[in-house]
């Protein structure tokens, strides 16, 4: 067993480091295409009046989150406080750069785990948590991609959309029957039946998780909107959401730490779309990820450390 969990811990090790490679180089190929004297020159002028106003705003962002997970986990009963949930939601954003494809925010369920007690529940509740959460935000991108005629932006959005929302939605449509039997070969780990009623939701639960997950959607995008303004770069809000898409699928690309240097390429390349020059979308895009992830991801790094001292001692 503990040879077992060494050569995990080995691999888990290497993809980390291929994941910094690929990010150190996609960084360092558009900091390569980049005008570095504008670069500094563009920083240098930045108003800073608007990062710290979108500093401020980062943990009212996480907020809506909070409450859409709640709403999974305690649709029964109040299992898990608010409290808690916000500090594992913290957690989860410091995994998503030791996980590929912002697994982080599923694997934050082992945490979850360790201080409250509940397995199955935090697992099922966080895959349920994440899909939703994508599912709204194409469907968003969607609409706003539709209104901008990007067409093409709009059925990709629309086919992710569906995807992401058989699990939370339509659980029925599931093969049911043969993750019955496949469940089988993981004796007692799986029970596919208590995973079903898990699964289920009420309507008003669905209606409910939407709703939290399109807030905290319009106050993460509108943060990035903010940062556009501290670098005075001319870019409609509405704008935002319609390429938001294909940004959170630039963050969940599995070889990266967090979508970081993925991210910034598609920034780069939606916004030359518009007439944005590149140096303004790498900045805009760099300072997005160091706020919204890099500072809450060092936080989630203390709430792990004394989830793992709480369970030692």
């Amino acid at each position: 067993m503990e040879k077992r969990r060494r050569t995990y811990r080995s691999k888990r090790d290497w993809e980390r480091f291929v994941q910094l490679i690929v990010s150190i180089t996609v960084l360092f190929i558009l900091v390569k295409h980049t005008n570095v004297k504008l670069l500094v020159s563009t920083w240098r002028e930045v108003r800073f009046s608007y990062l710290i106003l979108a500093t401020l705003i980062v943990p009212f962002s996480i907020l809506p989150r909070v409450y859409r997970w709640s709403s999974i986990i305690n649709r029964e009963k109040k299992s898990v406080s608010l409290a808690d949930l916000y500090l594992l939601t913290l957690a989860g954003i410091s995994l998503n750069f030791l996980l590929p494809a912002n697994l982080g925010d599923i694997a934050r369920s082992y945490y979850g785990h360790k201080k409250t007690g509940l397995g199955e529940e935090m697992l099922t509740s966080s895959l349920v948590d994440k899909l939703i959460a994508l599912f709204s935000i194409f469907s968003l991108g969607a609409t706003a991609s539709f209104l901008y005629g990007l067409y093409s932006y709009t059925y990709l959005s629309l086919a992710l959309a569906v995807v992401f929302a058989v699990v939370p939605f339509c659980p029925n449509l599931l093969p049911w029957g043969l993750i019955e039997k496949v469940s089988l070969l993981f004796a007692d780990k799986v029970n596919a039946r208590q995973l079903r009623e898990q699964l289920t939701l009420s309507n008003k639960v669905k209606i409910t998780t939407v709703v939290w997950s399109i807030m905290g959607w319009g106050v993460t995008f509108l943060i990035f909107y903010i940062i556009c303004r501290a670098f005075s770069t001319d870019v409609k809000f509405t704008y935002v959401f319609a390429i938001a898409p294909m940004i959170i699928l630039a963050r969940l690309c599995p070889l990266t730490l967090s979508g970081l240097g993925t991210q910034e390429a598609m920034v780069v390349y939606l916004f030359r779309s518009i007439g944005v020059d590149g140096t303004n979308s790498f900045l805009v895009s760099i300072t997005f990820s160091f706020i919204v992830s890099v500072i809450p991801a060092f936080i989630g790094l203390f709430v792990i450390a004394n989830i793992h001292h709480s369970g030692d001692g």
